[in-house]
């Protein structure tokens, strides 16, 4: 059970000064769950991109619904920033890739072994290892990798 939710809204560096992250934070907050949640919008500004999170209780002090993270909520959530955005002249994803999960980040950034990093590792030693493409598609297959229709 969630009593809470936390997001995150991020912004290309050199882009948008601190303020005007707060302040587009602070608007996408109110737009999104304001007046139905008790929410808490933080402005970082320790890495090269400034970016908010956003962290609320997940249970509305005005009916006691829960917050649901549905698909349409996530698109709802998109469009608003990516609206804020443009009134303020600041970059949007143009082609959003779904993130890793965060378990799977912190391992991936710790070193433990994903099947994610074992595969590039895979694929770095038969590039280097390799004279051709021949040689590369034979090193991968004995790892067990098989090819796929193009």
């Amino acid at each position: 059970m969630y009593i809470a939710w936390h997001g995150c809204q991020s912004f290309k560096p050199d882009e948008a000064t601190a303020e005007q992250c707060h302040e587009i934070g602070l608007k996408l907050a109110r737009e999104m769950w304001g007046g139905k949640c008790q929410i808490i919008v933080a402005t970082h500004l320790d890495k090269e991109h400034l970016h908010n999170h956003f962290c609320f209780n997940s249970v509305s002090f005005i009916n006691g619904q829960k917050y649901n993270y549905s698909k349409s909520e996530q698109n709802r959530l998109r469009e608003v920033s990516d609206r804020l955005c443009r009134e303020y002249g600041l970059s949007m994803i143009e082609n959003p890739k779904k993130a890793s999960s965060r378990p799977l980040y912190l391992d991936e950034k710790s070193g433990k072994p994903t099947r994610y990093n074992v595969y590039r590792e895979d694929l770095r030693e038969a590039i280097n290892g390799s004279r051709d493409l021949r040689h590369m598609m034979k090193y991968l297959a004995d790892k067990g990798m098989e090819r796929t229709a193009q």
